[in-house]
């Protein structure tokens, strides 16, 4: 498929991949995958490697509870092509959730949810050069924005925390600093734990 086509392969079901078969290699096309609510899940090196596909992932499930689960290591990988990330839960082991590299011809990351289940939450990109305009890292515990490190992985405080992608939906300053948050009840709940000295 090219880009004309608008080709999008949705999930009617969840898929579990043979260890025997590995992983799922994508090396050629333009295509969105709906997870639709399903689960794609492995035990292997990678569940997904785009190695030259120009793909979008997404998930138009109601619950948002579309999932791409690595019992392995990482949940996606992508070295060549282009990856959008616009939703979906993307679940790692031992190492990152989510692994791309500066080599992608393009990297727009615009929602989902990242986690390991062996260690911190993690998704390695290319600092935040991997994120569509306007999105950022956020804890999905404390609501707030997380700090970029480019070229490391973006980790979170707990191993029990997930990263996620998101709006800046509120901002407040204190002590001179702009402090993101992805939603505006985590705001207000951050706002209340200031006293007159954080001005």
């Amino acid at each position: 498929c090219t880009a004309d086509d608008n080709a999008t392969l949705k999930l009617m079901k969840n898929r579990t991949v043979p260890s025997s078969k590995g992983y799922i290699t994508l090396s050629s096309g333009t295509f969105t995958l709906d997870l639709n609510g399903d689960t794609i899940s492995n035990y292997h090196e990678q569940t997904i490697l785009v190695s030259g596909t120009n793909l979008t992932i997404t998930d138009s499930s109601e619950g948002q509870t579309g999932t791409i689960k690595n019992l392995g290591m990482y949940a996606v990988r992508a070295q060549s092509g282009s990856l959008i990330i616009t939703g979906g839960t993307f679940i790692g082991s031992s190492d990152y959730a989510v692994y791309t590299s500066s080599s992608c011809d393009s990297l727009a990351i615009s929602g989902g949810k990242y986690y390991v289940t062996n260690g911190t939450s993690r998704l390695y990109t290319p600092g935040k050069s991997a994120l569509a305009p306007g999105y950022s890292y956020y804890n999905l515990r404390t609501g707030k924005e997380m700090e970029d490190y480019t070229d490391q992985p973006i980790s979170a405080e707990l191993s029990t925390d997930t990263v996620i992608v998101a709006s800046v939906k509120a901002v407040l300053t204190k002590n001179g600093e702009n402090i993101n948050y992805y939603s505006f009840n985590s705001a207000i709940a951050a706002a209340q734990q200031c006293t007159a000295n954080d001005n």
